[in-house]
C-alpha cells in the first residue's frame, strides 16, 4: 500500500518516486542468519544480517574464492612457413639476407644501391615464381635485389612491356633485363635437375 502512495503522490517526479519505493522496499528488508548455502556453508559468520549472495552477508562474501579460467592459448600465426631440411630452419627472410649479400646491396637491374636497414620484401624479386616453382622459395639464387618498380614490372609484365616501360621511362640500360631473363632460363634447367634428384626437397 505504501509502495502505490508513493508512486501516485503529486508533485513528486518519476525519479523521486523511484528513490521513495526503493526506500520503501529496502526498510521491509528482513535481516537472516548468515550461514551460506552448498559448498558455501562453512563461510557464513552465523550473525543476524542482511543476506546477499550464496546465503553470505556482505562481510562474508569476499571470502567465496574467484573462479579461475584458465587462458585459452591460440598458435601464432607465422608470416611465412619454415621449412626443415639438413637440420636448418629456412625461412624466405634469410634467403633475402643471403642475396643481398651476394650481390653487395646493389639492384640486378641498374647497380642502384640499396641500404641494407631499407630492405623490404619489395625490393627482392624470385627469378622463378613461388607458386609455380616452390621448392626453390628459399634458393637464394633465385633471388635478385632490385627496385619496387622492378619488381612490379617483372611480376606483373612479358618481356614486350617490359622493353615498353624501359624506353618510356629511361629507367635502365637493357643489360640488365637481359641478365635477369638469361639467368631465369639457367635456373629453370636447374629447377628441373634439382627436383629430379631431390624430389619433395626445398633448394638453399
Amino acid at each position: 500500500m505504501t509502495s502505490v502512495i508513493i508512486l501516485n503522490s503529486p508533485g513528486l517526479g518519476m525519479h523521486q518516486r523511484l528513490l521513495g519505493l526503493f526506500r520503501t522496499i529496502m526498510i521491509k528488508r528482513k535481516k537472516k542468519i548468515c550461514r551460506g548455502r552448498g559448498k558455501y556453508s562453512e563461510l557464513g559468520c552465523g550473525q543476524e544480517r542482511f543476506i546477499f549472495s550464496h546465503g553470505l552477508c556482505q562481510q562474508c562474501i569476499p571470502k567465496v574464492p574467484l573462479k579461475r579460467t584458465p587462458l585459452k592459448k591460440t598458435a601464432i600465426k607465422q608470416s611465412y612457413k619454415p621449412t626443415v631440411q639438413d637440420g636448418a630452419i629456412l625461412s624466405q627472410k634469410k634467403a633475402f639476407e643471403k642475396a643481398y649479400e651476394h650481390y653487395k646491396g646493389r639492384c640486378y637491374i641498374n647497380d642502384v644501391p640499396i641500404q641494407k636497414f631499407d630492405l623490404r620484401h619489395w625490393n627482392c624479386m624470385h627469378v622463378l615464381p613461388k607458386k609455380n616453382y616452390q621448392f626453390f622459395k628459399y634458393y637464394w639464387r633465385n633471388i635478385v635485389i632490385g627496385l619496387k618498380v622492378h619488381h612490379d614490372l617483372y611480376d606483373q609484365g612479358t618481356w614486350d612491356r617490359v622493353m615498353k616501360e624501359r624506353i618510356l621511362t629511361k629507367l635502365d640500360p637493357l643489360s640488365g633485363w637481359q641478365m635477369l631473363y638469361k639467368l631465369r632460363l639457367e635456373l629453370i634447367e636447374e629447377y628441373m635437375e634439382w627436383v629430379k634428384n631431390n624430389p619433395g626437397r626445398y633448394r638453399v
